[in-house]
């Protein structure tokens, strides 16, 4: 009866392919920035912006700017 109450309660987040490989790829290069996911996913800068903001939306990911680049960001898991 509690576990029913419990699964009751729970959301299951439905990824797509490409959000799992960004959220691999930044669980195995922490601070990984936009660009550099890109290259490494073969997808456009664009394309992994949009799932970037997707995740960051979802609680997934958390973007922060970099120290030494100020207008780049680094991706971490959450």
């Amino acid at each position: 009866m509690i576990r029913r109450r419990l699964r009751a309660g729970l959301t299951v987040a439905r990824l797509r392919g490409a959000e799992v490989e960004l959220l691999r790829l930044v669980e195995t290069r922490p601070g990984i920035g936009v660009s550099e996911a890109a290259k490494e996913l073969h997808l456009a800068g664009n394309s992994v912006s949009t799932l970037v903001n997707q995740l960051v939306r979802d609680g997934q990911l958390v973007r922060e700017t970099d120290p030494a680049d100020r207008r780049a960001a680094r991706l971490l898991l959450t």
